[in-house]
């Protein structure tokens, strides 16, 4: 990563200034597009449905959170990649033929388009040609938690001063997640089946509101959200203004296989929008945040090893509905979506059980765009990207300490507006101007794919409620569709911040400061999803907006050249002899568990065990990618695996004040009381079920697995009948604060 140093401005260092732009020569990756002659032409859709995990070492930086994010120290969950690979149905009639697409939802705080490219690269590489996706045919959809690990996106945007406390890009983490995401395109595709697969809609409250609501108002032709009042399914009470001016629709495509004539789930792709960061910006653990205790509670209703992932929806200006930002309110939250989902699966039952579900076709489409200057219908985008100075505040759910800065407050914008940028009061890095490729992404991939009867579109952005609504309507007009089955997927492919509409942009409120490309941003979009949607849907040859026409043709990716860090360390002990830091062995060491596992409270008020183990330590920036420990819980008597950290509930972390000193928290989900005239009933049936399978009143043992395995000594779990709320509320003497 290229950094000036911090006493250099550019106006007092010039020459030198000119030579660090110098170094700004573009990279290029090159991407093929999809063979899609070599598609099998199969009578039903067959689907490929698995999952992978992308949890890097501890001592990466968090990202999301601006310079406010920390450096990860362990996991409160693992970061988890869903993949689902569709092959359409070939009929043999009309102009349908056959195409697939992957659908890849990612645990990432937002997605980047050297990322796509590297997992395109590894399936041609590792398949030897065998698997027919390449670029054009990959989408990769982040959730946007604020938890995720960073160093992912080469823009000096994305990687400097105010990008986190750990800057830098480095192709190894991009090369991480790319393996292991490949590797999982080409073992779902390889593993397909014969499918079953269908779409189900549903309006979902309680979950979100708009932050900006004054922008929202400022648009005077916005979708019916206000017209009629509505009730949260939750609370029965009325939605405010702020809940209904939301898109509450939750989506789900439901993919069951065939095996002997006998039907099974396979995986659930679900939409839906709102800003999963519910857990604060001090957070120290890698996690997928709301989203990912959903797709991990939907999962577990469903059972039968189903793989469930949830891409975000529009969300640009819609918070969390959050009454604290910590684990326990995220967990609250996605438990609520991962019901909903579970729910609307079931719904999908019948559907599926129709033959006519496995006649569905696949029909997509992607195309790269190149955004300085792009025209749209009144004027062009923005040659040079710019973020506002009111970004730098935050958002009104998660404001940062530069707020401050009098300029670094929503609505500060220039007196007089002019240029391309109008109200937009820019923020000076210290390398001066903002330039489309060297500073932000330059080119960004929009995509349209029906799956069946439905659409799912995506956006390498996060729009707000009304623009993204705008474009919705839009493909539901040209494909004939109502607007229930046509689905907008944000943050897909690339990132270019926000797109608000041309009459919330002269507010300057966050979202409108984070525009990059500036007022005619929205209406771009909207009018390339327009033509996309034609051209595909209607065979419209004619129906480009750009020329000449690039439909499935990837744009190389171009973006700064050298200056990165090298972060992680990959390979074995020969391919890291001229790391000095780099530890020279595969398996992290784990030492012999002497203390004794204890009680703690966590910081939001939950009972957890703690045990703690010597182990390597944590080196920030620098660490290796080798397997992670693991630790699960067992009861003594009989072995039996009660949980581990692939679930939620153990997490894993490093104590960076005690070099080499690392500790597992296990949060048990405790029985649920069951009341009898207003007493605990510790004798009810449903109690004393969760009790038995749970092992409430018995010995446990934490198992730590590095290149050794050892035991902690047995602890006994106390459940409800030890325990009453005000433990839980106000601590007791015995128990100290654990994260």
């Amino acid at each position: 990563m290229r950094r000036l140093p911090p006493w250099c401005l550019p106006s007092w260092c010039l020459p030198l200034w000119c030579l660090w732009l110098l170094g700004c020569a573009p990279h290029t990756m090159v991407a093929d597009p999809s063979n899609r002659a070599a598609l099998l032409q199969e009578p039903t859709i067959t689907a490929g449905v698995t999952q992978v995990d992308i949890t890097p070492p501890a001592g990466l930086s968090l990202w999301g959170h601006g310079p406010e994010s920390r450096i990860a120290t362990g996991r409160l969950t693992r970061l988890r990649c869903q993949i689902f690979v569709l092959v359409g149905a070939y009929t043999g009639s009309g102009n349908v033929k056959p195409d697939a697409v992957a659908l890849v939802t990612c645990d990432m705080a937002w997605p980047s388009l050297v990322v796509q490219r590297q997992i395109a690269k590894r399936v041609a590489v590792a398949s030897r040609g065998r698997v027919p996706l390449g670029a054009d045919r990959i989408w990769l959809m982040a959730t946007h938690t604020h938890a995720g690990a960073g160093h992912m996106w080469p823009w000096e945007s994305y990687v400097g001063p105010l990008s986190s406390r750990l800057r830098g890009f480095d192709m190894d983490v991009v090369n991480l997640v790319a393996e292991r995401v490949g590797n999982g395109v080409i073992e779902a595709y390889e593993n397909r089946c014969e499918a079953r697969v269908a779409w189900g809609h549903e309006q979902l409250y309680g979950l979100g509101y708009t932050r900006s609501l004054q922008a929202f108002f400022q648009n005077t032709e916005r979708p019916g959200l206000l017209e009629k009042e509505t009730k949260n399914s939750t609370t029965n009470l009325p939605l405010t203004p702020a809940e209904q001016a939301t898109d509450r629709q939750l989506s789900v495509l439901r993919i069951d296989c065939l095996d002997g004539g006998s039907r099974s789930p396979k995986g659930v792709l679900a939409v839906y929008g709102v800003h999963p960061a519910v857990v604060a910006n001090d957070n120290q653990l890698y996690h997928g945040d709301l989203f990912g205790f959903a797709s991990h509670t939907a999962a577990d209703l469903i059972g039968s090893g189903v793989v469930v992932g949830i891409a975000n929806g529009i969300a640009g200006d819609v918070a969390p509905l959050k009454q604290l930002a910590a684990p326990r309110e995220s967990r609250r939250l996605g438990e609520q979506l991962g019901g909903s989902v579970h729910e609307l699966w079931r719904d999908l039952d019948g559907q599926v059980a129709k033959p006519e579900s496995g006649q569905a076709t696949v029909t997509a489409a992607y195309q790269d765009l190149h955004l300085p200057k792009a025209p749209t219908t009144v004027g062009t985008l923005c040659e040079r990207p710019m973020l506002g100075a009111a970004a730098g505040g935050g958002a009104e759910d998660n404001p940062t300490k530069l707020r401050i800065i009098m300029y670094n407050n929503p609505g500060v914008r220039r007196r007089h507006p002019g240029g391309c940028h109008q109200e937009k009061l820019g923020v000076q890095a210290v390398w001066g101007h903002f330039e489309g490729g060297c500073h932000f992404p330059a080119t960004v991939p929009i995509g349209v794919a029906k799956i069946g009867n439905g659409i799912i579109a995506t956006l390498p952005a996060e729009p707000t409620t009304v623009a993204g609504l705008r474009i919705r309507e839009a493909i539901a007009q040209v494909a004939n569709l109502p607007l229930a089955q046509v689905v907008l997927a944000s943050l897909t492919g690339g990132y270019v911040q926000y797109v608000a509409t041309e009459e919330e942009y002269p507010l300057q409120l966050y979202e409108g400061a984070s525009t990059l490309y500036g007022p005619q941003s929205a209406r771009f979009f909207l009018e390339q999803h327009q033509c996309l949607a034609r051209a595909t849907f209607r065979g419209d040859a004619n129906a480009c907006c750009a020329k000449p026409c690039t439909i499935d043709e990837p744009f190389p990716v171009t973006y700064p050249r050298g200056g990165e860090e090298r972060l992680i360390c990959q390979g074995s002990a020969e391919d890291n002899r001229d790391r000095v830091q780099c530890p020279l062995f595969d398996m992290p060491w784990v030492g012999e568990i002497a203390a004794a596992p204890s009680e703690v409270l966590t910081r939001d008020g939950v009972l957890a065990y703690e045990v703690q183990w010597p182990g390597e330590p944590m080196a920030q920036g620098t660490v290796r990618a080798h397997p992670l420990v693991t630790v699960h819980v067992e009861r003594v008597s009989d072995k039996t695996v009660i949980d581990s950290d692939a679930g939620t509930r153990i997490s894993v972390r490093a104590f960076p004040q005690w070099p080499g000193q690392w500790a597992a928290v296990w949060r048990p989900r405790l029985p649920k009381r069951i009341y009898e005239a207003g007493t605990p009933d510790f004798r009810n049936p449903t109690y004393q079920a969760e009790a038995q399978r749970l092992g409430c009143g018995q010995h446990h043992r934490f198992v730590v697995t590095g290149a050794t395995q050892h035991e902690s000594s047995p602890f006994r779990l106390r459940c409800d009948e030890e325990l009453s709320e005000v433990d839980l509320v106000e601590g007791t003497q015995r128990m100290r604060s654990a994260p």
